[in-house]
C-alpha cells in the first residue's frame, strides 16, 4: 500500500496526469503483487527494491514515473 501513497501523491501534484484514485491503487497493487512474485519472499533485497521505488516515487525531481 505504500506504493499506492506515493503514485497518488504523485499523481494529485502533476497537473498533465489525470488518473482516478482508484486506478492509481489498481496500479500499485499490481506493482506490489509483481515485486513480490519476483522475490517470492519479503527478504532484504525485496525490502531494498521496495524502499529505492518508494525514494524514487517521491522525488518531486523524477519525471519519469510513468503511470501506464
Amino acid at each position: 500500500m505504500f506504493i499506492f501513497f506515493g503514485f497518488n501523491c504523485r499523481a494529485n501534484e502533476s497537473d498533465d496526469v489525470m488518473v482516478s484514485a482508484p486506478e492509481v491503487k489498481r496500479i500499485a497493487l499490481a506493482i506490489e503483487e509483481e515485486l513480490f512474485a519476483y522475490y517470492s519472499e519479503v527478504n532484504t533485497k525485496y525490502k531494498h527494491k521496495f524502499r529505492t521505488m518508494i525514494t524514487h516515487l517521491k522525488d518531486p525531481k523524477n519525471l519519469v514515473t510513468v503511470l501506464c
